[in-house]
């Protein structure tokens, strides 16, 4: 990997990251499921179907190690660290087909969408489902370029863990 590319990826982390930390609620957002959320996590209860345990062990991670701030605001850094995470990742598995150029121009308008942004700073799963996303679609793309049975076997634990999180990402399976 190319460190120019590296330090590029880092600082749309690190870019992003500020920006959805400075714009994100401070306490819980009101958005659809994000108090049950919220409580789930705290609690180590289930969700409504399918129960999120991936998130939820996530979160109460973040709030274990997360000094600062109450349960909601910690568990909006695990969605903007999930974000920024997401398009740093995503800068990375475009860049040899698109060129550093074309990779920044397309993470810059993901990190930039409404609804992109506001997922990155609500208590929700859906920017940790995004970040595993990125990482699956690396992953493939991966194995696309050459098989590897360690890189396989990686996939499959990836995918079947990341499932844990969302099942609507079983629609990748075909």
């Amino acid at each position: 990997m190319n460190v120019r590319i590296s330090i590029l990826a880092l600082g749309v982390f690190l870019g992003s990251f500020g920006l959805y930390l400075a714009s994100m609620p401070p306490t819980l957002a009101p958005y659809r499921d994000a108090g049950e959320m919220g409580v789930s996590t705290y609690s180590l209860g289930i969700s409504h179907p399918p129960g999120y345990p991936v998130y939820v062990l996530a979160g109460r991670a973040a709030n274990g190690f997360l000094p600062l701030g109450t349960h909601a605001w910690r568990l909006n850094v695990l969605s903007a660290l999930c974000g920024a995470g997401a398009l740093a990742a995503l800068l990375l598995v475009l860049e040899p087909s698109a060129g550093a150029l074309g990779a920044f121009a397309c993470v810059l308008l993901l990190a930039f969408d409404s609804t992109f942004w506001n997922v990155c700073g609500v208590q929700e799963m859906y920017s940790l489902t995004l970040l595993f996303a990125v990482l699956l679609l690396g992953l493939a793309l991966r194995l696309r370029a050459g098989f590897s049975p360690r890189t396989w076997l990686c996939f499959c634990l990836a995918y079947v863990l990341f499932l844990g999180n969302r099942t609507d990402l079983l629609l990748w399976a075909p």
